[in-house]
Formats: structure tokens, C-alpha cells, sequence
């Protein structure tokens, strides 16, 4: 069965050129974008916490489709990353959907630690550590991989929950350009 995607890539493809148009694509600006997965993946942190109820003065305070839209909004952060290093986004959801064919799920918790390592792996690479674009896609494609195997961790369709996503952020950018004299 092959999943449509192209709402997810049409998504990012829109986000970079709405990115560029504003703040352009230097050295600089790609950093930013970068931090901009690892502030998405604070935020699945946060919704994670808020599902089990870990803090014990707030108890239970969002739902596992809470966490899926924020692991979606990783997902989306990190393929505009790829999208504007190399243009491949669109190769790299594909892969991670097939990719879960080949896996055993596991725990949504798991996913989570794999996703910080993976994200830390992207800022480290900025920082100069492995500063290759090839270094920077890998760490970035496993970031995409773990976020959409930890959607479906929690029960959800990923593609279902990434292309609703990408939907809302294509009409918020359309109704941005719309808005702009």
C-alpha cells in the first residue's frame, strides 16, 4: 500500500519558500531552522509529560493526539531543514514510511529518547562536529524516522496525523502570504 505524501512535501516545500522570501536561506538562517526541530521536540517533550501525568502538580494534561501533532510539527521542522540543504525532503518521508515496514514498534518513551539523541546529533553537527551536508541530512532523515515511528507508537496513523498537519500549515502560510501588503 503506498501512502500519498504529497501534501507533507507540498507543506515544506511552501514553508522554505515562505522562510526564504522572509529571512532568506545563509549559514545563519539554516541554524535557526535547526533549532527550530529541537524546539518542536521540547514541545512533543512537554505533551509527553502531560499524557502520563508525570508532573505531579498538574496531573494529566494532554492526550496522545496532543504528542502526535507536536512529533508532527518535528517531522515538518526537520524535512524544511533537509528541503533547504539539499532539496530531498520529499525522499526522505517516503523512506521513513517504508522504513516502518521493516520495524518492530516500541515504546512511545523509547521513541522520545531516540528522537533527543537524533535532534542533539542535528544542533552537534552545526556546532562542528560531522559538518557535511551528508552528515546533517543523516541526522536529520533519523530525526524524521523516530518522530513518524513514534506517531504510530501511540496508536495513531501517521500519515494521517502528518497530512492533516501539513493541510493546517499550508493554508496558515497561504493566509501569511494573502496577508502580506
Amino acid at each position: 500500500m503506498t501512502t500519498d505524501l504529497t501534501p507533507v512535501v507540498d507543506a515544506v516545500t511552501r514553508s522554505v519558500e515562505w522562510l526564504d522570501a522572509a529571512n532568506g536561506r545563509d549559514e545563519q538562517e539554516i541554524t535557526w531552522r535547526v533549532g527550530k526541530v529541537a524546539e518542536e521536540l521540547g514541545e512533543a517533550w512537554a505533551a509527553w509529560i502531560g499524557v502520563v501525568g508525570q508532573n505531579p502538580r498538574k496531573g494529566v494534561t494532554h492526550t496522545k493526539r496532543d504528542v502526535a501533532d507536536e512529533l508532527a510539527d518535528v517531522v515538518l521542522a526537520a524535512l524544511t531543514v533537509l528541503q533547504s540543504i539539499d532539496g530531498d525532503a520529499g525522499t526522505v518521508i517516503t523512506k521513513a514510511f517504508a522504513w516502518l515496514q521493516d520495524i518492530s514498534p516500541k515504546s512511545t518513551s523509547a521513541r522520545m529518547l531516540h528522537l533527543t539523541c537524533d535532534v542533539g546529533n542535528v544542533a552537534a553537527g552545526r556546532l562542528g562536529g560531522d559538518r557535511t551536508v551528508a552528515g546533517l541530512r543523516r541526522a536529520l532523515a533519523e530525526t524524521v524516522f523516530h518522530s513518524v515511528d513514534a506517531i504510530r507508537s501511540l496508536g495513531l496513523d501517521p500519515a494521517q496525523v502528518l497530512t492533516e498537519k501539513a493541510h493546517r500549515v499550508s493554508a496558515r502560510i497561504a493566509g501569511q502570504q494573502d496577508a502580506t501588503p
